[in-house]
């Protein structure tokens, strides 16, 4: 029987398989159609009702599969998504195309997205920093010195 975790494999050996390729963009909704062509099998008098719900449930599930390109201040990288040679640059980011979020290759990526994406990092390293600062703040009026 198939079952989730089948499913996400299936996700994770298209997306891989289109990394493998050098696709320059990973779209939902292309992975989306590549999953749901291997399973063509739809009949009855509700095949519409399952087909549409199958569809939007694998959207979902290749969304979530996807955000993993989304930045994250956390301290280790995912080495599966960074450049050889780099500690944190990814091949793949997320970005906003024709109001669609796809994850598009570093070297795709349009002089805008390139530099609305430096602006996020610059961004969220600013607000982390604020973010330590206050917690070691708020500590301190407690009378609890942190290191550092």
């Amino acid at each position: 029987m198939y079952a989730y975790s089948d499913l996400r494999v299936e996700i994770e050996q298209q997306i891989e398989e289109l990394r493998a390729e050098h696709s320059p963009v990973l779209n939902p909704d292309w992975i989306t159609k590549a999953i749901l062509n291997r399973h063509p099998d739809l009949s009855g008098g509700d095949a519409d009702f399952f087909a549409y719900n199958a569809r939007e449930y694998v959207r979902g599930e290749v969304r979530r599969q996807l955000n993993r390109y989304k930045l994250k201040p956390e301290l280790e990288a995912d080495r599966q998504l960074v450049l050889p040679g780099f500690a944190r640059l990814q091949e793949y980011y997320l970005v906003l195309r024709e109001n669609e979020h796809v994850a598009i290759h570093i070297d795709r990526m349009t002089p805008e997205e390139s530099r609305t994406k430096y602006a996020e990092l610059q961004a969220m390293a600013a607000g982390v920093l604020e973010h330590a600062k206050e917690f070691r703040r708020y500590f301190r009026s407690k009378g609890l010195h942190l290191a550092a």
